[in-house]
Parts: structure tokens; sequence; C-alpha cells
């Protein structure tokens, strides 16, 4: 004789995506957190540094990281820009990628974001 068990997929999936979910918030809260460690966003008044945020498009699935001010994307562009390391040391255009673009340490970091 044998038994069937019949399993919820709706539920098991409903966990697996709040459990991916959980570990993406987390992910981005690490990358945030080595941007501002590494003092790559350029500052002079902090404000722009202060503007960051996470922002969700659950429509596509999507987190941004993102700075909130007007005059943001001119410098991450470094559009006429001249930074000054008074403040941070390593202020540039494109502040992400010294985190988001090495690979070793992205793999350490989403690593981080899904441990328990």
């Amino acid at each position: 004789m044998s038994v069937e068990v019949v399993l919820d997929e709706s539920k098991i999936n409903s966990l697996i995506d709040k459990k991916v979910q959980d570990g993406l918030d987390k992910t981005s809260i690490i990358i945030l957190q080595k941007i501002e460690q590494g003092q790559y966003v350029p500052r002079k008044s902090g404000d722009l540094s202060k503007s960051r945020v996470l922002d969700y498009d659950l429509k596509n699935n999507t987190t941004y990281l993102k700075w909130d001010m007007k005059y943001a994307k001119k410098v991450y562009y470094g559009i006429d820009m001249k930074f000054n390391k008074k403040f941070h040391k390593n202020a540039r255009a494109f502040w992400n990628r010294p985190i988001t673009g090495n690979k070793e340490l992205m793999s350490k970091i989403v690593e981080q974001g899904f441990k328990d």
C-alpha cells in the first residue's frame, strides 16, 4: 500500500519569495553600508549621504539604491564635478562601483545577506 502527500506549492512559493525578499533587503542594506564606510559618496553638507533610501518596485521585483536630492544625478555621473576629498577621502562619481563592481566582494555580501 502507498501513501500520497500533497504539497501546497503556493504556500511553499510564498515562503521562498519571502526568504528571497528578506535576503535582497539585507544585501541592499549591506551594500549601502559599504558605500558609506568607503566614503565614496561626495560630501559637502552631508545632505546627499543622508538622502539615501532603499526603493522597491514590487511589480518588477527590483530594489533600488536611491539618493534623493535634486543634484544627485549630476554628482553620481560626475558632470562638471571636481570632487573635494576633504570630508570623504574616496569621493568619486559612480560611487557604487567599488562595491558592486567587485565580484569577490559582492559574492561575500550576498552570502552575508542571505544568512539567517
